[in-house]
């Protein structure tokens, strides 16, 4: 299984996690924020190319009296860069089975990989 950056060209027009918020965002406005540069966006897709899961990333930053001590005591600034996870859903068709799992340990590879050549 592969988990692809998000392009308009895969189907998305059935896609339903049972969260409207959810089922919006992914039809209506993840290709306006993926333009504005506001987040990138992940998929999985099943073998017609329709999405199946996907999951959000974005940049974001907490004050540095919110990390934890040992963080706190390596950072010189006010606020600390982190990686926000804004959305994670999976088809109802396809709870179960795992991909929510895949998705979530995508995310927080990508997110390492990222922290990783700061």
């Amino acid at each position: 299984m592969e988990i692809l950056p998000y392009h308009r060209k895969f189907k998305r027009e059935n896609f339903d996690c049972g969260k409207k918020s959810l089922n919006n965002y992914i039809l209506r406005n993840v290709t306006k924020d993926i333009k504005a540069g506001a987040c990138t966006c992940f998929v999985i897709l099943n073998d017609e190319d329709q999405i199946i899961g996907y999951y959000t990333l974005s940049t974001e930053s907490i004050l540095k009296s919110d990390a934890p001590e040992e963080f706190q005591k390596k950072i010189k600034y006010e606020y600390i860069p982190v990686i926000l996870l804004g959305r994670l859903a999976i088809d109802k068709r396809e709870f179960g089975k795992g991909y929510g799992k895949v998705l979530l340990v995508n995310s927080l590879k990508r997110s390492l990989e990222v922290a990783k050549n700061q």
